[in-house]
C-alpha cells in the first residue's frame, strides 16, 4: 500500500490549512478545524482505497496488452532453448539467456504496474484545473484582502499540484520507451538463438555473438533497476 501522506490531495489540503493559519484574519479557528477534518478524511479515504498490489497481467486489459508481447517472447525463447539442449553452446548460453529474459519480464511487470498507478494519478489533473478556475472566480469576488489572499494561496497549491502531473506524464512516456526497448531486445535475441541453433546443426554456432546478446540483456536489466527507482518517486 502506498503512503497516503504523499498523495497530492492530502498535500494540497495541508497547504490550504497552513495558508489559512498564516492569514491575519479573525475567526480562523472554524476554518482551521474544517481544514484539519478534510485533511484527515482524505488520508482515511486513500488508506481504505489502498490494498494489495494486483499482478500486472491480471489487472486490466491495457496492462495485459502491454505485457503480452514480452511474455510471448520469453515463452518463445524458452521453447527454442529446450528444443536445442543437445547443442552445448545453446544449452549453456541459452539457459543464461532465459534467466536474463525472465528478469527483463519481471521488470516489465513492475513498470506496467507503475504506469497504471501513474495514469490513475494523472486522471486527477482535470479536477485540479477545474478547482483552480472556481477559486479564481471566487477570488475575483472576494470581499476583503484576507479572503482574497486565502484563495490565492489555494490557487498556488493547486498549480503546484499541476506541475506534479506534468512530471507524471513524462514518466509514463519513459516507461513506454522502456517497454519497447525490452520487446526489441528479446525479439532480437529470439531471432539470433533460432538462427544460431539452426546453423549449428550444419555450420556451427557462434557463441560469442550469443554471449554479446546476453550481455546486452544484462545491461537492459540494470537500466530497468535505475528506471524503477526513478519512477517510484512519481508513484504516489
Amino acid at each position: 500500500m502506498r503512503n497516503p501522506l504523499v498523495h497530492p490531495v492530502p498535500i494540497t489540503l495541508g497547504l490550504l490549512t497552513l495558508g489559512v493559519l498564516a492569514l491575519p484574519i479573525p475567526g480562523k479557528l472554524p476554518l482551521l478545524l474544517l481544514g484539519a477534518i478534510a485533511w484527515l478524511g482524505s488520508i482515511a479515504i486513500l488508506s481504505m482505497r489502498g490494498g494489495p498490489e494486483t499482478h500486472a497481467s491480471e489487472a486490466d486489459p491495457e496492462e495485459r496488452m502491454l505485457l503480452k508481447p514480452i511474455e510471448r517472447l520469453h515463452g518463445d525463447l524458452t521453447q527454442i532453448v529446450q528444443q536445442n539442449l543437445d547443442l552445448p553452446a545453446v544449452k549453456v548460453i541459452g539457459e543464461e539467456a532465459i534467466a536474463e529474459a525472465g528478469a527483463v519480464l519481471d521488470h516489465a511487470r513492475k513498470l506496467v504496474s507503475f504506469r497504471s498507478d501513474l495514469l490513475r494519478t494523472l486522471r486527477r489533473r482535470s479536477e485540479a484545473e477545474i478547482e483552480i478556475g472556481k477559486l479564481r472566480e471566487r477570488a475575483s469576488r472576494a470581499g476583503g484582502e484576507g479572503e482574497r489572499r486565502a484563495y490565492e494561496t489555494a490557487i498556488e497549491a493547486h498549480e503546484t499540484e499541476l506541475g506534479h502531473y506534468s512530471s507524471v506524464e513524462r514518466a509514463i512516456t519513459q516507461i513506454d520507451g522502456k517497454l519497447s526497448e525490452a520487446q526489441a531486445a528479446l525479439s532480437e535475441l529470439k531471432a539470433r538463438l533460432a538462427v544460431g541453433a539452426a546453423g549449428a546443426r550444419t555450420e556451427g554456432i557462434d557463441p560469442e555473438e550469443l554471449t554479446t546478446m546476453v550481455g546486452r540483456l544484462k545491461s537492459l536489466t540494470r537500466s530497468f533497476d535505475e528506471a524503477e527507482s526513478a519512477f517510484e518517486v512519481h508513484r504516489t
